[in-house]
């Protein structure tokens, strides 16, 4: 969910894929940023690096060495030099800190020099003392003082013929107040490029904005250029045509989609008893399978049996396994003579789970003492769901981390599940949700895509992933996910878009096989409405049984009145 590709896709295609999927304790002891490096309005390079909470240590150009505490800017670069080819070099000025020579062998001179922003601003202090959050994009440009533009759009998915708004402006010096922020840039040039070749400019008003619509389905391009400014990053809007009303994903649909992923999933057990020899696929599928209520086979059930998590392992792999073990019907309290929640519990540091800013990890760890029935009123879960709400938005969404306003799709959704569960036990905890848990499903409705499905992220393209979480998130807030719609289209009506012919479910509608088998798992959850914990959301006996059943009821019908017709004729 990031973890599908978040935790998994764009930055996390999935945070939740990624983070859920393996035991990852670079998600502890670092986070991810983006380094671009640019000379003048060419992109030369980006790449995406983990940044170390501790710091680093730098080798100055006079051949000293300089000890950056904390995640500073300058360990960014530091990390992209130690795993590639990228040359820096940094000359260190006593009372100010490190400031950049050379890049990649390129040298900076009186007229030229390497300048760093980050997130298109332009920090007040070196690039040795800022301090960088998940999801920053740290920018070196090479050239005159010349700061970026910024391009934002009201929509990055929007239906043909919309009208949207584009802003450009750049962060820069205002003499009369005294101080740095973005302002307005009327004499840019807006181009709007379409994937058929077909292009357009568009000019900004006095405001920096400009206002039109798009009048072609497909892939538009945005970008805006001003000689004073460095050219914007290219923004890419998608554009679906009008559809018209459809009805809702029938159960029988679901049933149909459930049974064929389910075989799927069946068909990659092997010799080892798990799903793809990956233990968090084998323990997803057992989840999944619970969800449908059908019946685990025999090796998925010794599979997660046999794996012995340890606290080392970290919260995220705890809690994935105690979720596992009470969907077979087993005892996370006294699993083969282990507690798994007292391990799980082992996690906490300074009363949270896992890192201190990280907040995936706390409503993971929350969902799992509730799955094994720990008692309401406890501290270890008071404190899961308290440190829960420190990565609370101000767009109404939880982040996977603090101190980011990146819009995390995937966590809210999760954390609804969690917030679904202490739905009239919020007193235990003199804890109150009721405002949160508002904010997060509107922020949730507003995200949704013209397609009916959710990107990990607002504006980013639709994925499985996120939309069967999204799903299952309304579904644990008693909400009728099938009545969320964006363009006459629902969740479901994405999910079922993205089924494959062997049963699997693709990342996207391109067809995008990333961790299909874990995307399936995911669907068939939000196919049979039933959020985690699956051993708490009343899951319903099989669809495959009920099918069956009727298949013998509708049997024993005919029989009857075979024989009516029988007695009748023999009269």
């Amino acid at each position: 969910m990031k973890w599908l590709a978040r935790f998994c896709g764009g930055v996390i295609m999935m945070v939740l894929s990624v983070v859920l999927t393996q035991a990852t304790h670079a998600a502890e002891d670092s986070f991810m940023v983006t380094v671009e490096i640019r000379h003048g309005d060419e992109r030369v390079s980006q790449e995406s690096v983990f940044v170390p909470w501790a710091g680093c240590t730098v080798e100055t150009t006079s051949g000293g060495t300089y000890v950056a505490e904390g995640p500073k800017a300058i360990c960014a670069l530091q990390v992209l030099a130690d795993s590639s080819d990228f040359e820096y070099r940094a000359n260190l000025y006593e009372g100010f800190g490190l400031f950049l020579d050379s890049v990649n062998g390129v040298q900076g001179d009186f007229e030229n020099y390497w300048l760093y922003y980050v997130n298109i601003m332009s920090p007040s202090v070196g690039i040795s003392h800022y301090d960088l959050k998940a999801g920053d994009t740290l920018l070196l440009a090479y050239g005159g003082f010349e700061p970026p533009l910024r391009l934002v759009t009201s929509d990055r998915q929007v239906v043909a013929g919309e009208g949207v708004e584009v802003y450009v402006d750049a962060h820069r010096y205002d003499v009369e107040l005294g101080a740095t922020l973005f302002q307005p840039v009327s004499t840019a040039i807006l181009t709007v490029d379409h994937e058929s070749g077909l292009s357009t400019t568009v000019s900004p008003d006095e405001d920096g904005v400009a206002r039109f619509s798009f009048p072609l389905e497909g892939r538009y391009t945005l970008r805006a250029d001003d000689s004073a400014f460095l050219s914007t990053e290219s923004v890419s809007v998608r554009v679906y045509g009008q559809l018209g009303a459809k009805k809702k994903v029938a159960a029988k649909r679901r049933t149909t989609l459930t049974k064929k992923g389910w075989d799927n999933v069946k068909s990659h057990i092997g010799s080892s008893q798990m799903v793809d020899d990956s233990i968090a696929l084998t323990e997803w599928s057992a989840i999944a399978a619970k969800s449908a209520g059908v019946h685990n086979p025999k090796r998925l059930v010794n599979a997660v049996r046999a794996y012995d998590p340890q606290v080392g392992d970290g919260t995220l792999t705890l809690a994935r396994h105690i979720l596992a073990l009470e969907a077979i019907g087993d005892d996370a309290n006294w699993a083969n003579g282990v507690n798994y929640v007292d391990r799980l519990k082992s996690t906490r540091v300074n009363n949270q789970y896992g890192a201190e800013s990280l907040c995936n990890d706390d409503i993971f760890a929350a969902l799992a003492m509730i799955a094994a029935d720990e008692a309401w009123d406890t501290q270890a879960l008071g404190q899961a769901v308290e440190h829960s709400l420190t990565c609370v938005q101000n767009a109404g969404t939880i982040s996977y981390g603090q101190n980011t306003e990146l819009v995390d799709i995937d966590t809210t959704a999760a954390w609804l599940m969690m917030a679904g569960q202490l739905k009239g036990k919020e007193a235990t905890h003199e804890i109150e949700l009721s405002e949160e848990r508002g904010a997060a499903i509107a922020a949730i409705r507003g995200a949704q895509n013209p397609d009916g499905g959710w990107g990990w992220t607002v504006g980013a393209d639709s994925n499985s992933s996120t939309t069967a979480w999204v799903l299952l998130g309304l579904r644990a807030q008693g909400e009728k996910a099938n009545t969320y719609q964006s363009n006459n289209r629902s969740g479901f009506h994405y999910l079922s878009s993205v089924a494959q012919s062997n049963g699997s479910i693709a990342y996207d509608t391109a067809g995008t096989q990333s961790l299909e088998l874990l995307n399936t798992a995911y669907t068939m959850m939000a196919l049979n409405k039933a959020p985690l914990p699956i051993n708490k959301s009343g899951v319903k006996p099989s669809v495959f049984n009920s099918a069956k059943a009727n298949k013998k009821s509708s049997s024993k019908k005919k029989k009857k009145n075979s024989k009516k017709k029988g007695k009748k004729g023999s009269k």
